[in-house]
């Protein structure tokens, strides 16, 4: 055992690193440029691709006092480099980032959609079925502005908050309904102008707001 050399070798299939120890000096070997070079062969009649994975360490070793290193907070991963290779490391880099941000992205979608089903089952035991589903449509349709509730609220707590507007909506689906049946005239210009998914919009139940929804459809057109 002479002196100790850090190898490591920056996986690109993959964001991970894998570090192997070596005794021999105390340089550190940063392998990223890698070469893929395909053998054929024929082997029992059929040619046969087999490619292996070549790189130079020669090129991207440096002494140790030379590496710096780049810790992402998003993503608590760090990157070494030394100033030879920094600029040559950027694309590749940039390319694990849109990795990990989109495995970020897919992983909290996965969570949202949880903690969704979770309030889903919530109401089925509250409301029953049929207005669950009329729920569920409210959610999925005011997404962006319900998502931090959905994921952070307790399933009783949310429908705590939101139990108002929930009313609100069931109260207008019949009336709207109504407002369908019927041959009046002011109704028949009310279905021209409105459809039933506005009354779903958080935008059009906060507009609304304790007014029914006919009388609010009429101050509308005035």
């Amino acid at each position: 055992m002479e002196t100790s050399e850090l190898t490591i070798d920056f996986e690109f299939i993959t964001s991970e690193l894998t570090i192997d120890f070596e005794f021999i000096t105390s340089e550190l070997t940063i392998d990223f440029e890698f070469i893929t070079s395909p053998e054929r062969r024929i082997v029992k009649g059929m040619e046969v691709k087999t490619d292996y994975i070549f790189h130079s360490p020669i090129h991207h070793a440096v002494s140790l006092d030379q590496i710096k290193v780049r810790f992402s907070k998003e993503f608590e991963h760090s990157v070494l480099f030394y100033n030879n290779i920094e600029e040559r490391m950027k694309n590749r880099i940039s390319w694990i980032s849109q990795k990990l941000k989109r495995k970020q992205e897919l992983q909290l979608e996965q969570e949202l959609k949880d903690c969704a089903i979770k309030k889903r089952t919530y109401a089925e035991s509250k409301y029953g079925e049929e207005v669950t589903e009329i729920i569920w449509e409210f959610m999925k349709e005011n997404k962006e502005e319900l998502t931090d509730d959905i994921r952070n609220l307790q399933a009783s707590d949310f429908f705590d908050q939101y139990s108002e507007y929930i009313e609100s909506l069931l109260n207008n689906l019949k009336e709207f309904k109504k407002i369908e049946e019927s041959d009046e005239l002011v109704k028949k210009l009310i279905r021209k102008m409105h459809y039933e998914s506005d009354l779903y919009k958080m935008t059009f139940l906060i507009e609304q707001g304790s007014q029914p929804l006919e009388k609010f459809y009429i101050d509308y057109i005035e």
